[in-house]
């Protein structure tokens, strides 16, 4: 996949925070001047605002496109069982916090491991959302079952899923009102489905021992679904993984 960019301004840190940092679009490009945006949103914030710019024209070249959020996704095994954390806001990210290690970890291994102080602290954060995995809808992504696995839900549903299912649903796209305007424009646009990809919960019982954690970037955007003989369908989807590779510019 296409490079991320993340641009370091100057202020000689090593830790990403909304005054050094920005994402740089670099397909949009106007009079030969790079758009870039604080890298700091978090998917609730940057889901309607990729909606609203897709009202205006909606990108429909290639297969989709994808936007880093800064939202943290921790995955740990209690009791012989997945659980998937989320907590909003870059400056609570353990991967923003130590990016260049985080880095590191991610080229050799696609995850990155925070310390045991580290994941504590997010776990037990205010706001932090914990999910038990294996109590949702989630199925593989892919046959043989590998790391890939998704909650997939269609836009007429989102408003009436239950139990750890409307858990997620409700960290990605907020509550009552908010919710509703946000499936409001899915349907406006003509999304069919939502989906929200996470790592496969026998994945992650596979690289991680009981009591341990690793953390992964979050991603949104849209895609086409399908094959040569098989309509494409609209989806929206949110990663709590991503494999979108990073890459620096400093600028000074």
């Amino acid at each position: 996949m296409a490079p991320i960019y993340l641009v370091f301004m100057p202020d000689n840190k090593q830790t990403i925070t909304a005054t050094n940092c920005y994402y740089l679009e670099d397909s949009l490009v106007e009079n030969n001047q790079f758009k870039y945006w604080n890298a700091f949103f978090n998917t609730i914030e940057l889901i309607p605002r990729k909606l609203e710019d897709n009202k205006i024209s909606k990108k429909t070249s290639g297969e989709g496109e994808a936007y880093l959020a800064a939202d943290t996704a921790l995955y740990s095994i209690q009791r012989g069982e997945v659980f998937l954390y989320l907590l909003k806001g870059g400056e609570n990210n353990p991967i923003f916090k130590n990016i260049y290690e985080a880095t590191n970890a991610f080229h050799m291994f696609g995850n990155y491991s925070p310390t045991q102080d580290e994941a504590e602290r997010i776990k037990k954060a205010e706001g932090a959302v914990r999910i038990n995995l294996s109590k949702t809808r989630v199925k593989p992504f892919e046959t043989p079952p590998g790391r890939y696995a998704n909650l997939e839900f269609k836009i007429n549903e989102l408003e009436y899923v239950e139990g750890e299912d409307k858990k997620i649903v409700e960290y990605a796209l907020g509550e009552e009102e908010q919710k509703k305007k946000i499936i409001s424009n899915l349907k406006k646009l003509n999304y069919e489905k939502f989906d929200i990809r996470v790592w496969n919960p026998d994945y992650i019982k596979e690289i991680i021992s009981e009591g341990d954690t690793i953390a992964n970037l979050c991603a949104t955007g849209h895609y086409k679904l399908g094959t040569a003989n098989v309509k494409k369908q609209e989806r929206y989807s949110l990663s709590f993984y991503t494999q979108i590779r990073i890459e620096f510019m400093h600028v000074w």
